[in-house]
């Protein structure tokens, strides 16, 4: 391909780390920010009154209704949750999935 066309992307790749990079010694953490939290409490609040009459069903000992998501992106982490009670249903899960992610941090 040659260096004008836009989707030579070989020529743009980085090439591979030789040596994988050390991990942290305490492992990794993942925080939820002030405004996540609270991002999360009126999304699951609204989640309920609309798809579970308003009711936090059972979900367990622990409690296992919702999934934190985590994901990591070369700008920063993106932070989700997931409601696995409608997922279980095998209701459409984009539609019962919210990001928390406020982007104006970045």
């Amino acid at each position: 391909m040659s260096k004008d066309d836009p989707f030579d992307f070989e020529s743009m790749a980085m090439p591979y780390p030789e040596k994988e990079p050390e991990p942290p010694a305490d492992g990794w953490t993942y925080k939820v920010t002030p405004t996540e939290i609270k991002e999360y409490q009126k999304w699951m609040r609204e989640h309920h009154e609309k798809h579970h009459s308003g009711k936090i069903p059972y979900a367990g000992a622990i409690g296992g209704a919702y999934t934190m998501t985590f994901t990591g992106t070369s700008i920063g982490m993106m932070t989700g949750v997931e409601c696995g009670l409608c997922a279980a249903k095998g209701l459409d899960r984009s539609e019962y999935s919210h990001c928390l992610t406020d982007f104006s941090d970045w």
